[in-house]
C-alpha cells in the first residue's frame, strides 16, 4: 500500500471523527439546557409554595402576638396576672415573663420585724418616714379595751399608712403585724371582712380618697427584696389570712410558688421579627425602644398551615412543609429555611437526572463507538501494509533458505561427482548432504503446515500420543539437523500421554528442538522435558540457548515475528517456527507461553487439557 495513501485515509477518518465529536458536543449541550429548565420550573414552582408557606406562618405569628398585647399591658402592672407566655424587654431588663428572684446575703430581718411588732411589750424601733408613729398607732390597736376603739385605731392607721409609706421591707411585714393583731382584737362577727379583702387582695380606699396597695401584689413585686425564707414565711403569713378573710388567694398561690425554669431571656436588643430556636418564642422590636413577644408554638402552626394548603390544592398528599432553625438562640425570620417536601418532585426530578444520564450515555457510545470505528479503520490500514511488508519479507526470506541448502546440496553433489569412492572425506560431505537437505524439508514442512493452519483446513486427526515415544523418535532428526550435539533429558514422562494429533504434536517439538540448536552458543545442545499430571498434562520445556529478551516474550509467537537482537539476526529463519506452536496448541484447546528466560536458556510451558468427549 502506498504510504501516502495510508496517511490520506487516516487524516480522512480522523476529521471525520472530529466532525461526529462536535455534532455530539452540541447535542451534549441541548440536553443539558433542557434539564436546567426542567428543573428551574419545578424548582420555581417549590419557592412558590415556600414563599406562601412564610407568608402565612408571619400572619400567624404577628396574630398570636395582637392578642398577646393586652394581656401583656395588664400583666406588667399586676404581678398576680399570668405572664409565662408573655415577653417584655425594656432598658436592658426582663420585666415578662417576671423574673424570679430572692436576695442574696444577709436576712433583712422581716420576720424579726413581724414577730417583735406582735408583741405589745416589746419595743420596736421602724427606721424610716412615720415609721415610729406608725409602730405607736399599732401599740395603741393592740392595747385598745373595746371594738369600736380598735376599728377607729385600725381605720387611722390604714389613713397614716399611704400617707407614711415605708420601703417594702418593713411596710409588708408590718401590715401583716397589723392584720393578725387586728384579728386577735375583733370578734368573729364584727371582723370587717371587706376591709381585710382589700388590704391582702386589692385597693382599700377608707375615706374614697386613699388607695392601698393589695400586700398580695406587693410581696410578688417586691420579692428580689426578700430572702427566699422571708418570702416563704410572709407568703404563707399572706395566704392565710387571705383565707381567713374570704380573699381570692389561688391565683397568689400559684405566682408565689412558682418556680424560674430556665425562662427565656436575651443578651442584646432584637431589630427584626424573630424567633427562637426551639420556635417556642415570637419577639419583635416595639416603637419605644423594648422588645415584646409571646410564647408560641411554630411547629403547630406550620402543622395548620400545612392543612390548609392541601385542603386548598396547593399541596399534594405526598407533600409537606418543613422548617429547619439554625442553632443560634435567634433566628430572624426573613433568615429560616422553610421548604416543601415534595416527594412526587424528588420523583419527577431523579427521572429528569435518569434520563440526562441516559441521554449523556448515548452520547459517549456514540462517541466510543466512533473512536473504535476510527481506530478499526487505522488499524486494518496499517495491518494491510504491514502484511504486504511482512509478505514481501517472507517471500525474500524464504526464497534465501530455499537457495542456500540447494546450492549446498549442487555443490557438494558436484564434488563428490569428482571425487574417488575411496575418499575417505565423501561420507562427511554426505552427511552435510543429509543435514542440508533435511533443513529443507524442515522448512517446506513449516511453510506447508503454517498454510493450513493459518486457513483452518487442517483436518485434526487426535488419537492418543505416548510423550516419550515421539521425543525418541526425533532425537535423532534433531541431531542430524543440528551441528552440535544434542543431549535430551526427561523427566515424569513415563506413562505420559495426551490425547492430540501425532503430526502436530510432532511438529511442535521439532520446532521448539530446532530453535534450542539454532539459537545456542554453547558446545552441546542440552534439553530437558519435564511433565506433570493437573487438571490437564503440563509439559516443561527447557534448553540452554540464548534467552529471549523481555519485550519480545509476547510477539515471538506473532506470525513471521523474528527476534531483533544481534545472535536472531545472524542465524537463518522464517519467523514461523513458535507461530506454528501457538496455533497447534489452540487448535488442541491448550496453550504456549514462555515461563522463564534470560541467558542461560528458556522454559517453556505447554498446557494440554483433559480429554473430551
Amino acid at each position: 500500500m502506498n504510504p501516502k495513501r495510508f496517511i490520506a485515509s487516516s487524516i480522512l477518518l480522523i476529521l471525520g471523527y472530529l466532525a461526529l465529536c462536535a455534532g455530539l458536543v452540541a447535542l451534549q449541550r441541548t440536553f443539558y439546557h433542557e434539564r436546567s429548565e426542567s428543573v428551574a420550573r419545578g424548582e420555581s414552582h417549590l419557592r412558590t409554595l415556600e414563599l406562601y408557606a412564610r407568608s402565612s406562618m408571619q400572619e400567624h405569628l404577628d396574630d398570636k402576638l395582637r392578642g398577646a398585647m393586652q394581656r401583656m399591658d395588664d400583666a406588667e402592672f399586676d404581678p398576680l396576672l399570668p405572664s409565662e407566655d408573655l415577653f417584655l424587654w425594656r432598658d436592658g431588663t426582663r420585666l415578662l415573663p417576671r423574673p424570679i428572684k430572692y436576695r442574696d446575703g444577709l436576712h433583712t430581718g422581716a420576720i424579726d420585724l413581724y414577730i417583735a411588732l406582735m408583741n405589745p411589750d416589746a419595743f420596736v424601733e421602724m427606721h424610716g418616714f412615720g415609721g415610729a408613729e406608725r409602730a405607736a398607732l399599732l401599740r395603741s390597736m393592740q392595747k385598745a379595751e373595746t371594738q369600736d376603739e380598735t376599728q377607729r385605731l385600725a381605720e387611722l392607721s390604714l389613713e397614716l399608712r399611704e400617707g407614711l409609706r415605708l420601703p417594702a421591707s418593713l411596710e409588708i411585714p408590718y401590715m401583716l403585724a397589723f392584720l393578725d393583731s387586728y384579728l386577735a382584737q375583733t370578734n368573729v362577727e364584727q371582723v370587717d371582712r371587706h376591709m381585710l379583702q382589700a388590704i391582702v387582695r386589692d385597693e382599700f380606699d377608707p375615706l374614697e380618697t386613699l388607695k392601698v396597695g393589695g400586700l398580695q401584689r406587693e410581696l410578688i413585686k417586691y420579692r428580689d427584696q426578700f430572702t427566699r425564707s422571708e418570702f416563704e414565711f410572709l407568703r404563707d403569713t399572706i395566704l392565710r389570712i387571705s383565707m381567713h378573710s374570704g380573699a381570692l388567694y389561688k391565683d397568689f398561690e400559684l405566682r408565689s410558688s412558682a418556680e424560674e425554669k430556665n425562662s427565656f431571656t436575651i443578651q442584646r436588643p432584637v431589630d427584626e421579627e424573630t424567633l427562637s430556636k426551639d420556635g417556642d418564642w415570637y419577639l419583635i422590636p416595639d416603637v419605644d425602644g423594648s422588645i415584646v413577644g409571646t410564647r408560641v408554638d411554630a411547629w403547630m402552626m406550620l402543622d395548620e398551615i400545612q392543612i390548609h394548603m392541601s385542603q386548598t390544592g396547593l399541596l399534594e398528599p405526598t407533600e409537606s412543609l418543613e422548617m429547619k432553625l439554625s442553632d443560634q438562640k435567634l433566628n430572624v425570620i426573613t433568615n429560616i429555611s422553610l421548604f416543601v417536601q415534595s416527594k412526587r418532585w424528588q420523583r419527577e426530578k431523579r427521572t429528569i437526572a435518569n434520563r440526562y444520564h441516559w441521554k449523556t450515555l448515548l452520547n459517549l457510545f456514540c462517541a466510543g463507538l466512533g473512536l473504535a470505528i476510527v481506530g478499526l479503520g487505522l488499524l486494518t490500514q496499517y495491518r494491510k501494509t504491514q502484511l504486504l511488508e511482512l509478505q514481501t519479507s517472507f517471500v525474500a526470506t524464504v526464497s534465501h533458505e530455499l537457495r542456500t541448502p540447494l546450492a549446498s546440496v549442487r555443490l557438494l553433489a558436484e564434488t563428490l561427482d569428482k571425487k574417488s569412492s575411496s575418499d575417505t572425506t565423501l561420507n562427511n560431505y554426505s552427511r552435510r548432504i543429509i543435514r542440508e537437505i533435511d533443513r529443507l524439508t524442515l522448512l517446506v514442512d513449516n511453510v506447508l503446515s503454517f498454510g493450513s493452519l493459518r486457513r483452518g483446513r487442517w483436518n485434526l486427526k487426535p488419537s492418543e500420543v505416548d510423550v516419550q515415544d515421539l521425543l525418541q523418535d526425533i532425537k535423532e532428526e534433531i541431531q542430524e539437523i543440528s551441528a552440535k550435539p544434542v543431549r535430551w533429558t526427561f523427566s515424569g514422562l513415563d506413562e505420559c500421554r495426551i490425547f492430540a494429533d501425532p503430526e502436530l504434536v510432532r511438529l511442535l517439538f521439532i520446532n521448539l528442538a530446532r530453535n534450542a540448536c539454532l539459537y545456542n552458543q554453547q558446545e552441546a545442545t542440552e534439553i530437558q522435558v519435564n511433565a506433570e499430571q493437573k487438571n490437564g498434562r503440563t509439559l516443561w520445556f527447557r534448553d540452554n540457548g540464548a534467552g529471549i529478551d523481555p519485550t519480545e516474550k509476547k510477539r515471538v509467537f506473532d506470525d513471521f515475528y523474528r527476534p531483533k537482537h544481534k545472535e536472531a539476526t545472524r542465524i537463518q529463519g522464517s519467523g514461523l517456527g513458535l507461530a506454528i506452536c501457538r496455533r497447534v496448541m489452540h487448535l488442541h484447546g491448550g496453550s504456549i507461553n514462555i515461563e522463564t528466560s534470560n541467558s542461560s536458556g528458556t522454559t517453556f510451558r505447554i498446557f494440554f487439557p483433559e480429554r473430551t468427549t
